[in-house]
């Protein structure tokens, strides 16, 4: 089945690429800037469409990858030529097939196919994309097919419903929002010191034994720091240091050490304490 990309950005360039390597039928690329097209069609050693209207009837698959406030924009320029029995696929983390409203009665399948994976440039993006699980979600009819053909690329695909506001959140806490913690530890060791760079240097070696822990043991068994040891007066003392802005965000990550430490450990009075601490309620929890 020949492949199509509406949109000639990061996502689109390195899936071209990746799929094309990996054996997949990749027509070509559509975009309203041609130079984009340009840069994708050679890049990918593929076609590049001026003519819309040629790129949809070449495709049996179309990936819109505009940006998400653009999807329905995109799907109603397509639409404007036949797509029937085409399988239309957006590549959003946020929004599930259903963007794609009107595409059954168009005779076309909507699917959202996306990978959990931070692709930062359109050059060198796909190097590690073999490493990226995709979840996908859409019409029964094709399920199976756009599944396998991920699947093909030696990738894994884990279906999921359509809550893809919950989805992209597990994401966004995973990715940017461990930058922006990340970001405000830095900020407290520039204050006894260290300069940016250097925080980030001294701290690499922590978060990656932290990770990898993870990827090898699980959460309850990589479990490190005060919370776990029950170490009360340490974490007193993180209290009185921190900014008041920050300490909502302390306590509620402290919280969730404290639930994943009483699984390893059981409650005890010292675990009871720190609950006490960091505003708990065992009540609620037991």
């Amino acid at each position: 089945m020949k492949i199509g990309f509406f949109g000639a950005g990061k996502v689109a360039v390195s899936l071209g690429k990746y799929f094309k390597i990996n054996g997949l039928d990749i027509a070509g690329f559509y975009s309203k800037t041609f130079a984009s097209t340009e840069f994708a069609r050679d890049f990918t050693e593929t076609n590049g469409y001026s003519d819309l209207e040629s790129f949809v009837l070449d495709c049996d698959i179309i990936f819109i990858t505009t940006n998400d406030d653009e999807l329905v924009n995109g799907f109603n320029e397509i639409s404007n030529f036949s797509l029937e029995n085409k399988i239309i696929v957006n590549t959003s983390g946020s929004y599930s097939s259903s963007i794609f409203s009107n595409a059954r009665e168009l005779g076309a399948f909507p699917y959202s196919l996306h990978p959990i994976y931070p692709f930062s440039d359109k050059e060198t993006s796909y190097k590690n994309l073999g490493q990226a699980v995709f979840t996908l979600e859409g019409s029964d009819e094709k399920l199976l097919l756009v599944k396998n053909l991920v699947e093909s690329c030696g990738n894994k695909v884990i279906l999921i419903d359509g809550d893809k506001k919950t989805y992209h959140l597990a994401c966004a806490m995973a990715s940017n929002l461990v930058l922006s913690l990340l970001s405000v530890s830095s900020k407290y060791l520039q204050r006894v010191g260290f300069s940016e760079k250097d925080s980030i240097e001294a701290l690499r070696p922590l978060i990656e034994s932290n990770v990898k822990s993870i990827f090898d043991k699980g959460f309850v068994n990589s479990l490190t720091g005060p919370v776990v040891r029950g170490d009360v007066d340490t974490i007193e003392g993180h209290l009185s240091k921190l900014d008041e802005e920050d300490k909502d965000v302390y306590k509620r990550l402290s919280l969730e050490l404290l639930e994943l430490s009483m699984k390893r450990n059981g409650l005890n009075s010292k675990y009871e304490k720190i609950d006490s601490i960091l505003g708990g309620n065992e009540d609620e929890k037991h």
